[in-house]
């Protein structure tokens, strides 16, 4: 668990694009509708981070998708996903020990919003759910026994 990546952050509401209508292609080639709700800020080993927030405009929740420099190999690689929690002074508890990885990482049939551009970061987010390795994967890829 990495203390320096639960924060406790302000949520920019100004801006541009904050209070738009959102649809987020899903991985079905489909789309999700979400509204831009503001913009956190904070570092990562000392390089400035941005994240867009949106607002599930089905549930009215907090959602930020995104994929940092691990996906592919240490992490899913499409992206995961983080449920920041409201507090009552306005700010958002955003811990990314709790990212996790999408449904579609486990299996197909899922339809799973992409995190869009302005949430694909340059830096690693080193906490939260690793990629999930499908353990019969696992199995096939060892050398067989001699005998």
């Amino acid at each position: 668990e990495r203390a320096d990546l639960a924060l406790t952050l302000p949520l920019d509401e100004s801006g541009h694009g904050v209070g738009e209508v959102v649809d987020m292609p899903t991985s079905d080639g489909k789309a999700k509708s979400f509204s831009r709700a503001g913009r956190i800020r904070f570092e990562v080993e000392g390089v400035p981070v941005e994240l867009t927030v949106f607002r599930d405009s089905d549930r009215g929740s907090l959602f930020i998708p995104f994929r940092d420099a691990s996906a592919g190999s240490e992490t899913y690689e499409v992206g995961r996903y983080l449920e920041p929690q409201a507090r009552p002074d306005g700010t958002l508890d955003v811990d990314f020990n709790y990212a996790y990885n999408p449904f579609c990482a486990y299996g197909e049939g899922w339809s799973c919003p992409i995190p869009p551009e302005e949430n694909r970061l340059t830096v690693t987010i080193a906490a939260g759910e690793k990629a999930f390795t499908d353990p019969g994967e696992r199995i096939a890829e060892r050398p067989a026994l001699a005998d």
